[in-house]
Formats: C-alpha cells, structure tokens, sequence
C-alpha cells in the first residue's frame, strides 16, 4: 500500500457517495483523487493492478477517481508497452492465491477497467482487429463461476474424486472468450507453429507456467463438448443416469483428465452467466460472501444439472477413468 499515493485508495469523502455509474462524475476531480490517481498511474502504470490487488485481497471500493484514472487509455497503453509481463502475472497470481472468489472479483474488476481488459488479457503481438473478444461474457462466467464452484464441490462421494481446481476455473473463465481460432507462434516466426489465443496469452502474456497453459487449453478445448452434455443432463427425462451413453461421456472424462469437474463447471457458468439483472463489467462491490461484498450469486439451474451430471459420472465409476490402460 505504500508504493501508492495514500490519495489513490482513499474512500469518498464524508457525504460524498460513489458515482452512480463508478466513473468519478465530478467527485473525483474535486477533491483531486482523479488527477493524484492519473499521476501515480502514469509514474507506474502496475500499480493500477496492484490496488486492483488490494482492493479484493483487503474487500474494499476503489474511489470513483481513480476507477476513472485507471480506465484510461493511456494507461492501458502504457501498462502494454513500459511494464515487463513478469509483473503483470506477478499480481494477477497474488490474485489467484487468495481464493476463487477473490480472482473472480480482481478479474472482473480488471475487465471493468476500460482498456486495462485488453493491456492484460489480450493476446501479445496479435493486431486487435485478430483478437476482438467479449470481455462482457467474461465478466458474467466470472460473476457465476464461484456459485457453480460450489455446487459441485458437496457432490463427491468417492474418497478420491476429482475436484473444481479454483484457479484453473478463474482462468478459464477470464479467457473464455479467446478460445476458438489460433495465431501463428511469435517464437516462430519462420515456422508455421500455431496456437491457441488463451495458450499465447499466458506464455507470453502474463508469463505463467507451461502447466497453465495446458491445463487452460484442455479445459477451453472441451468446454462446448461438455456444455453440450450438460444441456443433454437438463432436457433428459430421468435426471439419475447419463444423458449420453457411458462411452461417449467417459471419452469425454478421459480426454479432459482431472480438469473434467472445472470443465463441468465452467459448462455450468457459461449456461447460468448473464441473466436480467447483471450489468455487463460493472465494477464488483467487494467480495462476493464477505462482509461488505454482497451475497454470492445464487445457484443457477445449469448449476444445479451440472451437480446432478457429476454425480451421474461418479456413480458410473468414469471419475478416474483416464488411469485405466486402454484394452
């Protein structure tokens, strides 16, 4: 917190309440939040995402004024071209290491921040007119994704079933909207390797490990396979046995390996994202489920079929199945 100007964390002044729309309004440049926040972010434009950092580590509002300086465009361009992608991964992970809830709200506070969403999470050396994505459906798969997180964590009733991975899920969901296509490999140039879009973004983008990659590339590869079978669970007339036959879902469970119930989750909150009520990438009021956050968001139908589907999948012995030689 000390590498920040104390102007730029501080809450509104007395009788002052938040923007209505989170921009600052007139609040911010009055009491100078707006301009002490533009300055410091200028100076460094990381620490835009390490009050990011803090505000949900720590559950409190980032001021109008400097919600207003950060959304910038020449910060989000300066975050692009003077910080090193070490450093961005570096906050993001201490995002990540707090827990789902807490990446989901940093994440989708990020995505709120005008072009901060792109600085961060677009892919590096792709023209933007080659990686037009839908930041808005990101912030929706991550305001459900802890709710479906949940559902599928009291299902288990085997000793040794796979479970939700949290930051595998906060991933996926945040890149959710780069997984079809794929762009030539900038580390061959010469060659004709290609890649995912969510693969380069976190090689390249934000520096995370290989494992990362993968795991978000097997995750976002059999997503819309598994929302297909989830959809099948929520039309079948008999909710106890599988909607599609034993080898086919077991194909699917062994292909996906223990990432299948993240998968299953992420299924879940691309079915239950959006709804009447949510605000495409309005800035989260806290946590979601600690004081002052809010109530998590409600457990959704697709939700409630994925539970079923996962414990149709472990009565059918397919949990684990990816150990088993083939014949």
């Amino acid at each position: 917190l000390a590498d920040m100007a104390a102007g730029v964390i501080r809450t509104p002044p007395l009788g002052r309440g938040r923007d209505e729309h989170g921009d600052g309004g007139g609040d911010g440049d009055r009491d100078g939040t707006y301009r002490d926040a533009l300055r410091t972010f200028a100076d460094d434009p990381l620490r835009c995402l390490r009050a990011v950092r803090f505000a949900t580590r720590l559950n409190f509002v980032l001021h109008p004024g400097v919600v207003r300086a950060a959304s910038e465009e020449t910060i989000g361009a300066a975050l692009r071209s003077k910080v090193s992608r070490e450093r961005v991964g570096t906050e993001l992970e201490g995002m990540l290491k707090r827990g789902l809830a807490v990446a989901c709200a940093g994440f989708r506070t990020v995505l709120a921040l005008g072009s901060m969403a792109d600085a961060v999470w677009a892919p590096p050396g792709v023209p933007p007119t080659d990686h037009t994505a839908d930041w808005d459906g990101a912030a929706a798969l991550l305001a459900v994704a802890p709710a479906c997180a949940e559902a599928l964590s009291c299902a288990h009733g085997a000793a040794r079933a796979s479970a939700v991975d949290g930051r595998l899920l906060a991933l996926c969901a945040a890149l959710h909207p780069l997984r079809t296509g794929q762009v030539p490999d900038p580390a061959k140039p010469k060659g004709k390797r290609r890649l995912s879009r969510p693969a380069l973004v976190l090689r390249d983008g934000i520096k995370f490990r290989n494992r990362d990659a993968a795991d978000v590339h097997t995750v976002l590869g059999g997503v819309d396979a598994m929302a297909g079978l989830l959809a099948a669970q929520r039309a079948a007339p008999d909710a106890t046995v599988l909607p599609a036959p034993r080898g086919e879902v077991g194909a699917l469970v062994r292909s996906l390996g223990g990432a299948w119930p993240t998968c299953l989750a992420l299924a879940a909150a691309a079915a239950d994202a959006g709804g009447p009520s949510f605000v495409p990438r309005r800035l989260p009021d806290g946590v979601a489920g600690r004081k002052g956050g809010g109530a998590p968001a409600a457990e959704g139908p697709a939700a409630t079929a994925a539970r079923r589907l996962q414990q149709n999948i472990l009565e059918a012995e397919l949990d684990l199945c990816w150990e088993v030689p083939p014949l």
